[in-house]
């Protein structure tokens, strides 16, 4: 897959959401226990909180919580440029 984008209310990943380019999630709020990617790009936007005991990954990384982000015991965020 080329570019996805995702925009939901909650999202609650056990698993793996992945994009060959750029992966795009927005929601109220963000629970990542899984792995989440985007090869050049990966921005994750919550207009609440982000929880993180998974992956966030991209070349590019940006994070943005309009609350808290949690990266918990076990939550890694990975890329060349890392943005919170």
């Amino acid at each position: 897959m080329g570019n996805y984008q995702f925009a939901k209310g909650a999202i609650d990943n056990n698993g793996n959401i992945k994009s060959n380019n750029k992966l795009n999630i927005t929601a109220k709020n963000i629970t990542n226990a899984g792995n989440m990617a985007g090869v050049t790009e990966g921005k994750y936007n919550a207009e609440i909180d982000i929880t993180n005991t998974g992956l966030f990954n991209g070349k590019e990384t940006i994070i943005n919580a309009g609350g808290i982000f949690n990266n918990e015991k076990g939550g890694r965020v990975y890329g060349d440029d890392i943005f919170l």
